[in-house]
């Protein structure tokens, strides 16, 4: 007994048409994805990326599309975040599993921040979103706004610059501040 359908052109099962199906599917592998990607502009991709979220916000809102943003964000953190998650993990400890005994991209109030340890927020600023505001012009307003916000609600903000980052400053900082709040 047969599963498949035949071929839709030749009416045949195992066709010519088909078989070069199975082959292009199996050639379209995360590899080929990443190479494709590579040759396609990045002010497109950005675009993309803002149509695409626009699009979630008017469909299912402000909040879940925030929510689904920290979700890709927590599976894939910025070269800057993963340096500082190898710091906290250090200073601060992980658990049995080996997850680190903060938050990552915590949900307070109407925002989000990178991480969360007792009563501090620790903003990741990149210099590529945070320095460079051609396309966010907005941002400086909007980060002042955060950080208002999560001061009110009784959290201490620490800001690290990648400049501090690169430069192991920001471990000193993170040192200071969350070894003596253990």
């Amino acid at each position: 007994m047969r599963i498949s359908k035949p071929c839709r052109q030749c009416k045949v099962y195992d066709c010519k048409h088909k078989i070069a199906g199975r082959n292009r599917a199996k050639a379209f592998t995360r590899d080929f994805q990443i190479e494709a990607r590579s040759h396609v502009r990045h002010d497109s991709l950005v675009e993309s990326g803002k149509a695409g979220y626009a699009a979630l916000v008017a469909k299912k809102g402000r909040l879940y599309a925030g929510r689904k943003a920290a979700d890709y964000r927590r599976s894939n953190p910025s070269d800057l975040e993963q340096i500082v998650i190898g710091w906290l993990d250090e200073i601060i400890g992980t658990n049995k599993l080996g997850n680190g005994l903060y938050s990552r991209e915590m949900e307070v109030d109407e925002f989000f921040v990178d991480f969360a340890y007792k009563n501090f927020c620790i903003e990741v600023h990149g210099s590529q979103w945070h320095e460079k505001l051609e396309l966010r012009q907005d941002q400086p307003a909007r980060d002042k706004r955060k950080y208002k916000t999560l001061t009110s609600l009784g959290y201490t903000v620490v800001i690290l610059p990648e400049s501090d980052i690169r430069s192991g400053e920001a471990k000193e900082i993170l040192i200071k501040l969350l070894r003596g709040s253990k």
